[in-house]
Parts: structure tokens; sequence; C-alpha cells
């Protein structure tokens, strides 16, 4: 990703950061220790010839670790990133799989890296009807249709859980939360 912004992108940023909230605004436990763990956190992985930016690598690598997760599915695009995270030498263990959105029968408790589109998004939709899971989403706030893609993903009633971090969304459907919560973090 280049380093050039313009100021259309300067101002969307400047809306997220102004609408965004730190932890003590959640109110929520699990988004309070997300935001501790994951955005405070200056654990830093690098990855070579990755498609996702630096901040978008170390935000996926500590939600893994915060997650817990032993089994990542990631798609085509990302499998090489990801795949390179879980050999780091200060990075959690764990195994990475190819996502194969034709498939249905993912265990409870899996976890997907993925870009949000069409097909990945009818996929998670339909994977969380049959198990309980989360989902990790690169986000490039200057393409407008994956903006879209993920704005109409983190709005799907199935997901109880949704972040945005303006690098990365979350999403998931664990039982635990119980109403739909949506938060902006900073």
């Amino acid at each position: 990703m280049g380093t050039h912004l313009s100021m259309k992108h300067i101002l969307q940023r400047g809306k997220h950061l102004w609408k965004a909230k730190g932890r003590h605004g959640t109110h929520s436990p699990f988004v309070y220790a997300f935001v501790e763990q994951v955005l405070r956190s200056k654990k830093r992985f690098q990855v070579k010839n990755s498609p996702l930016s630096q901040k978008q690598i170390n935000q996926i690598n500590r939600s893994i670790q915060y997650l817990g997760a032993d089994v990542i599915y990631a798609d085509a695009f990302l499998f090489e990133t990801i795949n390179a995270l879980s050999n780091h030498a200060s990075s959690a263990k764990f195994k990475v799989l190819p996502l194969d959105i034709s498939k249905e029968d993912y265990k409870d408790g899996a976890c997907f890296v993925c870009f949000s589109g069409k097909a990945s998004n009818d996929f998670l939709i339909n994977i969380v009807k049959q198990s309980t899971c989360a989902a990790i989403i690169p986000l490039n706030q200057k393409n407008k249709n994956q903006k879209q893609y993920w704005e109409h993903l983190k709005n799907e009633p199935i997901f109880k859980m949704a972040l945005d971090t303006w690098y990365i969304g979350f999403i998931s459907n664990h039982p635990d939360f119980k109403i739909k919560q949506y938060f902006r973090l900073r």
C-alpha cells in the first residue's frame, strides 16, 4: 500500500477516530481486553512481500493471539502472510489451513482470515448458521467495494459482535454475546 494519502482519506480517518472509542468507552470486558491486548500492544511482526500493511499484520497476529485460536483458515490471497506469522518466533503457535469456501463442515470455534467480498461474505454468513466462529477481515478503506461488503457483513444480524479498528474488522457469533454490539475502536 502506498503512503500517498488523499484529503478524502485523511478526513475519513479523522471521522473514524472522532467516533471511535478507546477501552474506557466500551463497557464490555471482551472489547476492553481486545483494546489492551490487540490495539495497545507494542509487539511487531515482520512479514516480507505481504499484500497487507504493517499495522494490519500486527493487528491480525495480535487478534489471533487474543482469541487463542489454534487453527486459522486463511483465504488464498492471505495464506502466505498468515502462514509466515504462524512460523514467527515470538508469535503464538497456530496451524494455518487454506480456506475453502465450498466446504461447509468447519468445527465450532473456527477462526477465519479473509478479505470481505461477495463470495467470502456469503460463505461466512452461511457458516455461522451452522457453528460458532470468528472472522478477521483486513480492511482497505480506499476500496469502495470492499468497504461496502464490510458494512454489509458487520450489520448482518447473525453476527453478535463487530469491531472496526480502521485496519481490520472482527466479527463473531459467539453465544456469550447476547445482543448485537458494534464498536469502532482506536
